[in-house]
C-alpha cells in the first residue's frame, strides 16, 4: 500500500525499490502486480505494463481498471482471440465499476469494429441511462449517433448499390460494387515500427478505411487502416477539443506514429497506435 501511494506522488524511484522487495519476498503479491503495472504504463512501458496487468488478473484483480488497462494494451495485439479476451475485460472493468464510462466506450468501439451495431448501442444505451455525469451521457449519445450514421450509410449504400444493378440493360455488363478494400487487413502482432513526423494527405473511404503520410525529417512513410475505430489513439502534451474524428481532425498535426509491416508494398505498413503532439 505504501509502494501504491508513492507511485501516486510520482516518487517512482522509491515506490519500485519497495515493490522489489516486497516482489521478492512475496512473488504472487497482488497489489504489488497492480502497481508494477501502473508504473510501467506512466513510463510508457506498455509491453510490460500488459504484462503485469495479465499476471494482476491471474492473481484474481478486482480492480477495474487494471482490466481495462490490460484490454486497451492489448487492443495493439488485436486478433480474433485476443478480441474475446479484450472483450472480456472491457465487462469485468463495468462489472466491477458500472459508472466508468471509458469502459464502454472502449467496448462499444470494439462491438462497432465487428459489425456488432446493435449490442453497441444497447450497451450505450444503459451508459447514458445510467449515468449522472453529464459529459458520459453526452458521449454515449454522441456514439450511438455515429452508430446511427454507419448504419444509415451502409443501408443507402446497399440501395444504391441495389438500384445500379437493377438500372443495367441486359446488353450491358453489371459493374461490380468493390467492397474489398485497397489494402490487406492483416494481423498486428508481429514486428513494429515507428515514424515520427506531420500528418499529411489523410485520406477516409468507406466504411471505415484511412490512409495518411507521416513527413518525417529523413522520410515520407505511407500508412493506412482498414478501420480506423481500431487505431489507438492518445495525446501528449496537449489536450484534443472535443471528440476527436480522425478523418478531418489529425491534418496537420504532429504525431508519433506506430505501424505494423505489411505484405502490401505499395505502403509502408498498417497504422497500430497514433500519438499526437504539439
Amino acid at each position: 500500500m505504501r509502494a501504491d501511494v508513492l507511485a501516486d506522488v510520482q516518487r517512482v524511484k522509491d515506490a519500485r525499490e519497495l515493490l522489489d522487495a516486497v516482489l521478492k519476498a512475496a512473488p504472487d503479491n497482488l497489489q504489488a502486480h497492480e502497481t508494477m503495472g501502473f508504473l510501467e504504463y506512466q513510463d510508457r512501458n506498455m509491453d510490460a505494463a500488459r504484462k503485469w496487468y495479465e499476471e494482476a488478473i491471474k492473481l484474481g484483480s478486482q480492480n477495474y481498471f487494471v482490466y481495462f488497462n490490460y484490454a486497451t494494451l492489448s487492443s495493439a495485439h488485436l486478433s480474433s482471440e485476443s478480441g474475446k479476451e479484450i472483450e472480456s475485460s472491457l465487462r469485468t472493468a463495468i462489472r466491477l465499476n458500472p459508472r466508468f464510462a471509458p469502459g464502454y466506450e472502449q467496448l462499444a468501439s470494439l462491438l462497432m469494429t465487428r459489425d456488432q451495431f446493435d449490442d453497441a448501442k444497447a450497451l450505450l444505451q444503459t451508459l447514458v441511462k445510467s449515468t449522472s455525469d453529464p459529459r458520459d451521457a453526452a458521449m454515449g449519445r454522441k456514439m450511438l449517433a455515429q452508430i446511427e450514421q454507419v448504419q444509415t450509410a451502409r443501408a443507402q449504400f446497399a440501395a444504391d448499390a441495389k438500384a445500379r444493378i437493377e438500372d443495367t440493360t441486359a446488353t450491358e455488363k453489371v459493374a461490380e460494387v468493390d467492397l474489398v478494400p485497397k489494402h490487406p487487413t492483416e494481423p498486428t502482432d508481429g514486428p513494429k515500427h515507428e515514424a515520427l513526423g506531420v500528418i499529411r494527405g489523410v485520406q477516409c473511404s468507406y466504411p471505415a478505411v484511412i490512409e495518411f503520410k507521416v513527413e518525417g525529417v529523413k522520410k515520407t512513410v505511407s500508412l493506412y487502416n482498414n478501420n480506423y475505430f481500431k487505431l489507438d489513439f492518445s495525446a501528449r502534451g496537449f489536450t484534443p477539443e472535443g471528440e476527436l474524428h480522425p478523418c478531418k481532425d489529425i491534418e496537420g498535426l504532429k504525431a508519433r506514429v506506430q505501424y505494423a509491416e505489411s505484405t502490401d508494398k505499395t505502403v509502408d505498413g498498417q497504422a497500430v497506435a497514433v500519438e499526437l503532439r504539439k
